[in-house]
């Protein structure tokens, strides 16, 4: 979908700065991306990955095992979370702490740190002080929910214009945001 908002900032007017554009993406397409979220959360959790010295499994049916074996990690068969859990101590020396959780096989695999060093280069400005920067990738991004510019009246409008459209392909959905940015533009040339 990232390529699709860069074609309608670049070819269909959609203008990022303006909390108005940010409400029409809202209002169209953030259920569409959520459904697709969690289309690609569910497909992630259960596709198979070759597991190193075990059976191939996928995320979900690691966890199901794991439950079943060792138990909910501080959950009763009903589902409740137990008052008294405890984590299993740890039996670790405090030497072996810092290396803790290393698998040293990847650690030593050259083709995984060239593809580490190439898909993530280094960032020759974090250690200087004197330079405010931000970092080439972010690991979260916060979006406030624009209140909606429109008046109830206006908004039923919208909704009823837009009712029929399809957003099931790109196609669709290009379409859908063409056609409901002009009505909004419209809405406000009536008043």
């Amino acid at each position: 979908m990232e390529n699709f908002f860069s074609n309608l900032e670049v070819y269909d007017a959609l203008n990022p700065e303006l909390y108005s554009h940010i409400w029409l993406l809202h209002y169209l397409f953030l259920d569409v991306i959520n459904t697709e979220a969690l289309h690609w959360a569910n497909t992630w959790n259960s596709h198979t990955m070759t597991l190193p010295g075990q059976r191939n499994d996928s995320p979900h049916a690691l966890r199901f095992f794991s439950v079943i074996s060792g138990g909910g990690r501080g959950v009763n068969a009903h589902g409740n979370v137990l008052q008294d859990f405890q984590p299993v101590a740890d039996d670790l020396a405090p030497e072996e702490i810092k290396e803790y959780g290393i698998n040293w096989d990847t650690f030593e695999d050259h083709q995984l740190h060239n593809h580490h060093a190439s898909e993530n280069p280094p960032d020759h400005l974090a250690h200087n002080p004197f330079v405010v920067h931000w970092p080439e990738q972010h690991n979260v991004v916060e979006v406030e929910e624009p209140d909606c510019p429109l008046m109830a009246q206006q908004l039923e409008y919208l909704n009823a214009y837009t009712q029929d459209f399809l957003i099931d392909t790109m196609e669709h959905r290009h379409a859908l945001w063409v056609a409901a940015l002009q009505v909004c533009r419209d809405i406000f040339q009536w008043v």
